[in-house]
């Protein structure tokens, strides 16, 4: 079973370093997000089946009349409203920025450790 720690954003997440590192992933939410009870299963099953993931992230939708939409987004990046990082991940980024940008500098960082970059995913729920 996999142990995870959920974060929600900080004026210093560098202070949950010691923290995370006693878990398998950190999953970071902002509050204004709703979703399924099993919601964390999608990213779970992605770091199971690929061991070099380093960053996981659920597609978005947003609802237009009765339907649900995607929220359209370049194939490599992960939004910002809910990441899952490997602790590996987490710690070899030193944590996450505090600032505007950081759901970006988390992945050019991550991109930039080299040939064991982890992969970035958006997980789509399987009907």
């Amino acid at each position: 079973m996999s142990r995870y720690i959920v974060i929600t954003p900080a004026r210093d997440e560098e202070a949950f370093l010691p923290t995370c590192k006693k878990y398998d992933y950190v999953l970071r939410l902002d509050a204004d997000i709703s979703f399924e009870p099993d919601f964390s299963d999608l990213p779970l099953t992605e770091f199971a089946s690929d061991p070099r993931l380093g960053i996981a992230g659920p597609t978005r939708y947003q609802p237009k009349g009765a339907e649900w939409r995607e929220i359209r987004q370049p194939e490599f990046h992960t939004r910002g409203a809910a990441k899952m990082y490997s602790s590996r991940c987490y710690a070899s980024i030193g944590g996450l920025d505090a600032d505007i940008g950081w759901d970006t500098l988390d992945e050019a960082r991550a991109m930039m450790i080299g040939p064991s970059a982890p992969v970035l995913i958006n997980c789509r729920r399987r009907r």
